[in-house]
């Protein structure tokens, strides 16, 4: 939730409504509603650099200053990668579930991204790197 909430240019209008672009809008959306606020996340993760999205690289990556907080971090930097699934699995050796980090299997997730799509749904990967 904290790339969600992070890795867009999304933003909370005056009037409450979100402005930026539909896909980012939903991510923002969906962070806020389960308690990540961007503003404060913002102030924790600073956004020191961006590398936009674009249709060859098919994702876009923030990266920003992680809190130096003793024992939880030591500081440094995260980066935060969204995009399409074929890519981020070319780069990934690794996925995050509720258990913990356990290695990819690509043939599943291929599997599950192929059905999602055919349901014409519109699948996006995270990815996070220290």
């Amino acid at each position: 939730m904290t790339a969600l909430a992070l890795s867009n240019d999304a933003r909370g209008g005056v009037d409450g409504n979100i402005i930026g672009d539909p896909t980012e809008a939903a991510l923002y959306s969906i962070a806020r509603e389960h308690g990540f606020d961007k503003n404060s996340l913002e102030q924790l993760f600073p956004r020191v650099a961006e590398l936009p999205f674009d249709s060859e690289r098919k994702c876009m990556t923030t990266f920003h200053r992680m809190p130096a907080d003793p024992p939880l971090t030591a500081g440094g930097y995260v980066s935060f990668t969204k995009g399409a699934i074929d890519v981020l699995l070319d780069k990934s050796i690794n996925i995050l579930t509720s258990k913990g980090l356990k290695e990819i299997n690509r043939e599943e997730l291929e599997e599950v991204n192929a059905g999602m799509a055919a349901d014409g749904l519109r699948v996006l990967g995270i990815a996070f790197r220290y």
